[in-house]
């Protein structure tokens, strides 16, 4: 009787292990969907902007939403005192749990670096990781972010500058023409405004004989 009982206990423990075993292996397969993108499609150095992050629960039952941490390419810098370049959201407890086929959507806001830190962009994509209850890996996704390099910079420069060149050489044309007719005109009003020369006599030609 003893080791019928033992045998039940062993069968069940067995059970218990094996439903452990598959419901982590079903957990660290099934991620719920994730989709970023930010509020334009490329950046100037030094201008801000915002990342949207959307999670979709496919899963087939409810999920709760434990944190979202961001990390920016220029990840880590130490500017004033502090390390930046990520972003750590807590969702409320109104928004952590998320329903089956139920989508919610959260946002960060960023600023580009206006120094040589945004050569990282280059190399560097913006990292989302969503770490939700239960799930011992987070769900991870990344996005590259497109940053207007300071050789276009340049090259914008130069059209301008070409433009402006342009434009110069129409006025500077434009203005020869005018100060012309003006200097012709002058003249043609003195030529007019001078006396003739008035003769004491009368010139008579000589007839051919």
């Amino acid at each position: 009787m003893q080791l019928k009982k033992e045998l039940v206990l062993t069968i069940t423990l067995l059970i218990l292990l094996i439903i452990t075993i598959n419901y982590h292996t079903v957990s660290a397969q099934q991620i719920p969907f994730l989709q970023l993108w930010t509020d334009k499609p490329s950046y100037k150095p030094g201008e801000e902007g915002k990342l949207f992050i959307a999670i979709h629960n496919d899963l087939g039952s409810d999920i709760f939403i434990s944190k979202i941490v961001i990390e920016y390419p220029w990840y880590p810098s130490y500017i004033d005192g502090k390390w930046t370049g990520n972003d750590t959201i807590i969702p409320s407890i109104k928004d952590r749990k998320l329903r089956y086929q139920e989508t919610r959507c959260f946002e960060s806001s960023f600023k580009i670096p206006s120094d040589s830190r945004v050569s990282l962009t280059q190399e560097k994509s913006i990292i989302v990781r969503v770490f939700l209850v239960g799930f011992d890996t987070p769900e991870y996704k990344d996005l590259p972010l497109k940053v207007d390099t300071v050789s276009s910079y340049n090259i914008v420069g130069l059209d301008v500058i070409f433009n402006l060149m342009i434009i110069q050489i129409i006025l500077t044309a434009v203005s020869a023409v005018i100060i012309a007719a003006t200097i012709n005109l002058s003249v043609k009003k003195l030529i007019e405004a001078t006396p003739k020369p008035q003769f004491p006599f009368k010139i008579e030609e000589e007839e051919e004989k």
